[in-house]
């Protein structure tokens, strides 16, 4: 074996090493955004998840950014020491962000949809906006959360009470 055939295996190594690596970071999942609504608001993700109790955006005393929110996977309200609701996550550096939040119940109040420009002003805390229900009183059945920010609608968040 020569050196110039020595020098074109390594060659030939080294690239055949960096499109591996290039294919590996590339192929690596990247997370889409859920909805870019401007160039400086994208909602990344909306969870539907639990707060335990005091923790949550009902209990007056507590600072937002102190919010203790858990994701559920499987969107089911069932104990009574943690207020639910949801976490909507954006990219964002307003100060405020206008959301519409309706809400159809197990005894079917109909999808309730704002008017343009409806809603009230949020502000976000460490990137997210969250919303807690008061369960009491509540049956038990399928509820379906229907958001919208600056106007566009978000999927809606299905989750069901099981008290």
């Amino acid at each position: 074996m020569n050196k110039f055939s020595m020098q074109k295996r390594i060659f030939a190594a080294f690239i055949a090493f960096g499109l591996a690596s290039l294919y590996c970071t590339s192929s690596a999942k990247e997370t889409a955004p859920l909805k870019v609504i401007a160039p400086d608001l994208i909602v990344e993700s909306v969870d539907f998840g639990k707060f335990p109790s005091g923790y949550g955006p009902l209990d007056e005393r507590m600072k937002p950014n102190e919010y203790k929110f858990i994701p559920l996977a499987k969107h089911i309200a069932n104990q009574k020491a943690f207020g639910y609701g949801y976490r909507i996550r954006l990219k964002t550096d307003r100060e405020k962000v206008r959301i519409f939040q309706g809400v159809d119940a197990p005894f079917n109040l109909g999808k309730m949809t704002p008017r343009k420009g409806g809603g009230t002003y949020e502000t976000p805390i460490n990137g997210a906006i969250y919303k807690e229900f008061l369960m009491d009183g509540i049956k038990n059945g399928t509820y379906n959360v229907y958001l919208w920010v600056e106007d566009v609608e978000l999927p809606k968040l299905e989750y069901t009470v099981k008290f």
